[in-house]
């Protein structure tokens, strides 16, 4: 706690670059919704942003969007989301505290900024794809009720274990998928996917340092999306050496990205990343994050949610 930071407006100790209101939000057997609605109402209020609220199939989702004073910046609007929820008992410090935190840190600069053009969703039971598979996730039925009223020139991106590390990892696990399912219009649908990256790649290039690659990992709230019918962009954090491996394995084996989707690492263990193994664990806590992840990522979700015509 020897350094501090500004967050929320407020002047806050730092634990490895984080706030230290995330230290709640991992306390065993809390309400992480009633703590995050808690915290994003102040900072709705002091960086003029809109706030609310959805419950859908069981599901709570938080929404955070531009005030009304906000400017309207024109081209594809941006929509980010990352998973309150948790599995089990794990704290889950990287799965998935870190990115609803630094979702919400961009957030209040994006307000302060005066920036529209995006929004932020904070989704619940995004760990039911464990037990319930990808229809049992709130994000497909927050999905289908979204599908309707997403102008084709929306951009959504999924942001998931973005505590520990330093590498960008934009998920390529749905393009095996799609060609397994023979998606109609499949050249479309790759088309598609092939924007959302071009933009996501475009805002990390203007980050200085910024390493980023194209790799399968697990699935998150994109599988509950795909289901509905919405493509989404998963962005992970790894560390590099943890990246290097996870590209040298997809090369050698591709039945890798199967075993993620299935999440079975079968043969495939020394290729699976030690970041991703902590998932669902006791192990998923504080100490396990990097204290330049957070800054990092703020820095890309707001250079991701700026203006983008392309």
């Amino acid at each position: 706690m020897a350094t501090r930071s500004s967050w929320r407006g407020y002047t806050l100790p730092v634990i490895r670059g984080y706030p230290d209101s995330i230290l709640q939000f991992l306390e065993a057997g809390i309400d992480r919704h009633d703590v995050l609605i808690t915290l994003l109402e102040d900072l709705a209020a002091r960086s003029g942003l809109h706030l609310g609220s959805v419950s859908l199939a069981g599901s709570r989702h938080i929404i955070l969007a531009p005030g009304h004073q906000a400017g309207n910046t024109g081209g594809r609007r941006c929509v980010c989301i990352a998973h309150y929820d948790r599995h089990g008992d794990s704290p889950g410090a990287n799965d998935n505290s870190a990115a609803v935190f630094q979702l919400a840190e961009a957030a209040r600069q994006l307000g302060n900024a005066k920036m529209g053009g995006w929004t932020i969703v904070f989704t619940d039971r995004e760990e039911a794809a464990g037990c319930e598979g990808a229809h049992g996730q709130g994000a497909c039925g927050l999905a289908k009720a979204l599908e309707s009223i997403l102008p084709d020139t929306t951009d959504v991106f999924i942001f998931d274990a973005c505590g520990r590390g330093d590498t960008l990892i934009l998920s390529t696990t749905i393009d095996r998928l799609l060609a397994d399912e023979r998606v109609p219009a499949l050249d479309k649908t790759r088309s598609r996917l092939h924007q959302l990256r071009r933009r996501a790649l475009d805002a990390a290039a203007g980050i200085a340092g910024q390493e980023r690659f194209l790799a399968p990992t697990p699935f998150s709230d994109d599988a509950g999306f795909l289901a509905a019918g919405v493509l989404a962009q998963t962005i992970t954090l790894l560390l590099s050496d943890e990246a290097q491996l996870l590209l040298a394995g997809a090369g050698r084996k591709r039945e890798l990205r199967t075993a993620l989707i299935a999440r079975d690492e079968g043969d495939h263990t020394s290729a699976v990343p030690h970041t991703w193994k902590l998932f669902h664990s006791p192990q998923d806590n504080l100490e396990s994050l990097t204290s330049s992840s957070f800054a990092r990522m703020v820095r890309f979700q707001v250079a991701l949610c700026g203006p983008y015509r392309h």
